[in-house]
């Protein structure tokens, strides 16, 4: 018995070897390996069946054989139940085992294709992701030339500066320190220069507000004496107001040309109070630059353009106003 269970480990050891070789060989996937290992092992349960039984026909008919009296057929009848079922227990215990081994073999095959699984989708993220990280890595090598290009200006740099041959990094060192010391000093020196101001600032303050205190009683003497002045200034100024109001208003009338709005860049006149006329100067010099007519009726499109050429605002006013005269008389 011990021979035949030895055969059947064997036996299935080789029958497993050769069923992974085939596996492999068709490339399978772990679902269709692990189903195809299902139908596998239920046959290989039922050669095994077979084989039990057709081996313990051959044990009972040789055994039959040697028996000469129905007492020895009747022991050898009880000794073969008792290995019978020996072989029965057997086999069910192999049986529970390659139930066993199967399941390990199925948990074994879902863990690889889920594995499978993961690094199929680790691939297509990477493959994703390829564009981006190529772009990345462009961009930090570029990043690393400009540093180093920056590293060599400013090494060039120090080196204008300082007057110092810098050969490694403990002479960059060195002169970085001594240029922070240098900076420190500069601070300390500019805090001082700073509380110099404020206190120089403090005096300024101090001497502008004895200044107004003084200004202040100045203003405070020579304040009657002002306030009279100005009072004839301003009556002097009315009369004079009056004056110029009545001489323009004498001009205006033999004239027939009154200015009716003063702006920043143009003044308008009215002509014979009839026809309003718009004069567009340049600030900053007073040249007359374009003429624009408030009233359509009076062609003088050609008494602007020879104004606006020769800059010559009188001769246009008194040509305009003929025309407007004439005008007004048809």
């Amino acid at each position: 018995m011990e021979e035949l269970s030895s055969d059947h480990d064997e036996f299935q050891r080789l029958y497993m070897t050769q069923l992974l070789a085939k596996l492999r060989e068709r490339d399978k996937t772990p679902q269709a390996a692990a189903n195809e290992l299902q139908n596998a092992l239920r046959k290989l349960h039922a050669l095994q069946q077979e084989l039990v039984t057709k081996q313990a026909k051959q044990n009972l008919l040789d055994r039959l054989a040697q028996v000469e009296t129905l007492e020895e057929l009747q022991t050898a009848a009880v000794a073969r139940k008792a290995q019978v079922q020996a072989g029965f227990d057997q086999e069910q215990k192999e049986l529970q085992k390659a139930v066993r081994e199967r399941k390990d073999a199925l948990a074994l095959l879902e863990r690889l294709a889920e594995e499978v699984e993961n690094e199929k989708q680790k691939v297509l993220d990477h493959r994703r992701t390829q564009d981006a990280h190529e772009s990345e890595l462009t961009q930090l090598n570029e990043m690393w030339k400009e540093i180093q290009k920056r590293n060599a200006q400013r090494k060039a740099a120090v080196q204008v500066a300082t007057g110092v041959m810098i050969t490694d990094e403990e002479d960059c060192s060195r002169v970085l320190d001594q240029q922070t010391q240098n900076i420190q000093e500069l601070h300390q020196k500019q805090k001082q220069l700073e509380d110099k101001k404020i206190d120089i600032s403090t005096q300024v303050k101090r001497t502008r507000k004895t200044i107004e205190n003084v200004s202040k009683q100045n203003d405070m003497r020579s304040k009657d004496a002002e306030v009279k002045q100005r009072e004839q200034d301003y009556m002097t100024l009315q009369q004079m107001k009056k004056w110029y109001d009545h001489v323009r208003n004498i001009q205006e009338s033999l004239s027939g040309l009154e200015i009716k709005n003063i702006a920043t860049d143009y003044l308008e006149v009215l002509v014979l109070k009839s026809h309003l006329v718009r004069l567009y100067c340049d600030p900053e010099t007073t040249r007359l630059l374009r003429v624009q007519f408030l009233s359509s009726d009076v062609l003088a499109a050609d008494l602007a353009k020879i104004a606006v050429r020769d800059n010559d605002i009188q001769y246009f006013l008194c040509e305009y106003r003929e025309r407007v005269r004439e005008q007004l008389l048809l």
